[in-house]
């Protein structure tokens, strides 16, 4: 039986400073120019109404606690409760579904605890239908001490998924 909303495998690639979006560049030179780079920029420093404000409903930060299982959503955006279905403020960021994508919060998270800097993925997930979402995800280690990372922003840009969802249309002849 054909099931349209089967969802496929997640692909994800990992994107350099050429590959992110405008907007995404700039949220990262914003980090940067806070002494992000040297983990001289806190949580008390860093705005999220300084970034181009589109993307703050798509944002999340992650507060980080003594081990991996502490770890807490400290702010979810709501573009993201309108994506995921929930609001995940005050949730672990690993308990969420599919499992895979619980599984690559886990690892981005931990890989960034352990090597402080940014991070940027490319995200296609596809389903039988044809239908796809494509968004990239910029991470940024912020930290109060200057020496360990105590929160994590991360900021997704869907941009790319409605020029995926237009394309769609304009070819249905919608």
């Amino acid at each position: 039986m054909y099931e349209p909303w089967t969802r496929q495998p997640v692909q994800e690639s990992s994107l350099r400073y050429e590959g992110l979006s405008g907007p995404l560049r700039d949220v990262l030179e914003y980090w940067r120019g806070l002494g992000g780079e040297t983990l001289a920029c806190s949580w008390a420093q860093f705005d999220l109404l300084a970034m181009p404000h589109h993307l703050i409903p798509s944002t999340m930060v992650v507060n980080i606690g003594a081990t991996m299982k502490d770890n807490r959503f400290r702010y979810w955006g709501s573009k993201m409760t309108e994506v995921r279905g929930s609001d995940r403020t005050g949730k672990s960021p690993y308990d969420i579904t599919p499992k895979e994508v619980g599984q690559s919060f886990y690892d981005s998270h931990s890989d960034i605890i352990k090597n402080p800097r940014w991070t940027a993925h490319h995200y296609k997930i596809s389903w039988a239908s044809e239908v796809e979402r494509v968004h990239s995800v910029l991470r940024l280690p912020l930290s109060e001490d200057g020496k360990t990372v105590s929160q994590i922003v991360i900021v997704a840009d869907f941009s790319a998924a409605s020029d995926v969802t237009n394309r769609i249309k304009q070819e249905a002849g919608d």
